[in-house]
């Protein structure tokens, strides 16, 4: 899988949990990764971080979607050493959480908005 298709699925996620990413904060993203080394996992992360993160709030949400992104991709994508399976249940939990409560404030917001 070409790294534009792997950065356009995760862009995705983060979008679907609710992250405000722009087309400019997307292609500043792609220009960054292509600057640092792809299988040093620290400069990655922080590098996607620092271009498609806006505020705090949305750091923990970044930062549970790379882990569990990243560690569903076959080992032909893993960019790091592997992450431990205790580690993975962790983040894949933590998302189903952060959808959960995405979701519930969706509802939350409509219901005020038909009121």
């Amino acid at each position: 899988m070409p790294v534009l298709d792997l950065m356009s699925g995760f862009i995705a996620e983060l979008r679907s949990a609710g992250l405000p990413v722009s087309l400019t904060e997307n292609l500043d993203a792609m220009e960054a990764v292509k600057e640092i080394p792809i299988e040093d996992r620290d400069a990655f992360k922080y590098a996607l971080g620092a271009t498609l993160v806006k505020s705090n709030a949305h750091w923990r949400a970044f930062e549970t979607i790379f882990e569990v992104y990243f560690s569903l991709r076959g080992p032909e994508y893993d960019i790091t050493d592997a992450t431990s399976d205790a580690d993975a249940e962790k983040a894949k939990e933590t998302l189903h959480v952060l959808l959960k409560y995405q979701t519930d404030i969706a509802k939350a917001a409509k219901e005020l908005s038909d009121d």
